[in-house]
């Protein structure tokens, strides 16, 4: 599929010793549930960037990790500022500052499709994190332009391993063997559950 869209979505941000933010890796915690690892995300979203370089490239997150951390950026800001520092040109790039649920974000991207403002889009996040946007897709009446839109699911994590599986694929697979991994995991199957059976809490 030739993207005119690539949809990264956020996580967490951890400050550096320097004051400074970045994205956080699987060896980090990521937010008030544990880790996100979505340092991944950005890699791959500049990856792809690279080849597909007629698609605009979207950051989606605001200022939702200020409740762990009330100086904290808005992440779309950081995860801009990484993507320029990988190589993409930042006229590329357009950020959504007001969403900060997964929830918000997709419904962002839902108003993309019902604007038409994009045909063919690429939507980035960890393989963890897929299934459940796949199902609020499915089972969330106010995403429903979404529902037959041209969409495809891009897992930072086989996106790394494809390019690079010397450098990804060990790291990768030994990341998914950790507690702290596992326990995400969970979070996100009960997340598909409520959403099934109509008790998600939408944010």
């Amino acid at each position: 599929m030739d993207f005119d869209g690539l949809i990264t979505f956020s996580g967490g941000l951890k400050q550096s010793k320097d004051g400074s933010w970045r994205t956080t890796n699987f060896n980090e915690a990521g937010d008030k549930s544990g880790v996100l690892g979505d340092r991944l995300r950005i890699l791959a979203a500049a990856h792809l960037a690279k080849i597909y370089p007629q698609a605009t490239v979207f950051v989606l997150g605001g200022r939702g990790y200020q409740t762990i951390n009330p100086q904290a950026p808005k992440i779309s800001d950081v995860m801009e500022r990484e993507l320029v520092e990988l190589g993409v040109a930042k006229n590329r790039i357009i950020k959504d500052g007001e969403s900060g649920s997964s929830y918000e974000q997709l419904r962002y991207v839902n108003s993309l499709v019902k604007n038409q403002r994009l045909k063919k889009i690429g939507l980035i996040s960890n393989r963890y994190h897929l299934p459940r946007l796949k199902t609020m897709i499915e089972h969330l009446a106010d995403l429903s332009d979404l529902q037959n839109a041209a969409l495809e699911f891009l897992s930072a994590e086989d996106v790394l391993i494809e390019k690079n599986p010397d450098r990804w694929k060990k790291e990768i697979d030994e990341a998914y063997q950790t507690p702290a991994v596992k326990k995400r995991i969970q979070l996100e199957e009960q997340g598909i559950t409520d959403l099934k059976s109509g008790q998600y809490r939408l944010k």
